[in-house]
C-alpha cells in the first residue's frame, strides 16, 4: 500500500497540473475565487508577521508567488524570499513571473521528505490544509504533522491559516472542504510553543477562516 502522504502529494500535484493546464496563469487555478479575496488574505497575515528587516521569507506551497508581490506592493521590508512548492508547473510559472534577485524557488514536500536545516527566519502556509482528505488520511493528523514539520523549519515563526468550524450561515458547507475547530488547533500549538496568536475576527471570505502565528521565541 502507498504511503498516504506521498499519495496524497501525487494527487495534489494531479490537481493543480490539471488546473493549469486548462485554465493557465489564472487565480482560479490556484483554487482562489477572486484577487480580492487573495489580497485580503494575505492582508490578514500583515500583523503576525513580526519583524521581518533583513529576515528570509519562506511561503510554502507558493502557486504563483502572489505573495512574494503582495509583500512588495505593501512595502515590506525583507531580505530575501524563498517560494516553495511541490508542483513544478506551478513553480515554472512562480519563475517566468518573478525577476526580482530576491525570489528564489525550490520544488521541496516538507511532509515526505523535509529537510535538515531550517529554509528561513518566517514561514508562512495559505490554504494548505483546507482539502477535506477523507479516506485518504486523518485531516488532523495531517494538520498536526504538517503544522510540526513548517515550525521546524522556520527560525523565527510560522504562520498558517485554516478554515473554521464557526461557519458563515448564509454560506453552505462544501464537502471538499475540512473546517478546523480552533480551540483544537490551538490546543495542538500549545504543544509546540507557548508563544501563540491566533486572529478569527477578519471577514469571511467567503467562509469563516482562521490564522495563528507561532513564535519560537519573544522577538
Amino acid at each position: 500500500m502507498m504511503d498516504p502522504l506521498k499519495s496524497i502529494s501525487e494527487s495534489l500535484v494531479q490537481r493543480y497540473s490539471n488546473r493549469y493546464r486548462e485554465l493557465g496563469d489564472s487565480i482560479r487555478t490556484l483554487g482562489w475565487g477572486s484577487t480580492e479575496q487573495q489580497r485580503y488574505r494575505f492582508a490578514m497575515s500583515l500583523s503576525l508577521l513580526g519583524n521581518t528587516a533583513g529576515k528570509k521569507i519562506v511561503d510554502v506551497g507558493c502557486g504563483f508567488a502572489d505573495f512574494f508581490r503582495f509583500l512588495i506592493e505593501s512595502g515590506v521590508e525583507f531580505e530575501s524570499y524563498l517560494g516553495v512548492d511541490i508542483n513544478e508547473d506551478l513553480l515554472g510559472q512562480a519563475r517566468q513571473k518573478c525577476n526580482d534577485p530576491r525570489a528564489t524557488f525550490e520544488r521541496i514536500n516538507i511532509l515526505t521528505e523535509p529537510p535538515a536545516e531550517p529554509l528561513g527566519d518566517i514561514l508562512v502556509m495559505f490554504g494548505i490544509l483546507n482539502f477535506h482528505l477523507k479516506e485518504k488520511m486523518n485531516n488532523l493528523d495531517y494538520t498536526r504533522m504538517f503544522v510540526k514539520n513548517a515550525f521546524s523549519l522556520a527560525r523565527d515563526r510560522l504562520i498558517f491559516d485554516f478554515i473554521s468550524t464557526h461557519r458563515t450561515p448564509s454560506y453552505p458547507a462544501e464537502d471538499f472542504i475540512y473546517y478546523h475547530d480552533p480551540v483544537e488547533i490551538l490546543a495542538f500549538c500549545f504543544e509546540l510553543t507557548p508563544r501563540v496568536s491566533l486572529k478569527h475576527d477578519y471577514l469571511p471570505i467567503p467562509q469563516r477562516e482562521g490564522m495563528i502565528a507561532l513564535s519560537h521565541s519573544e522577538s
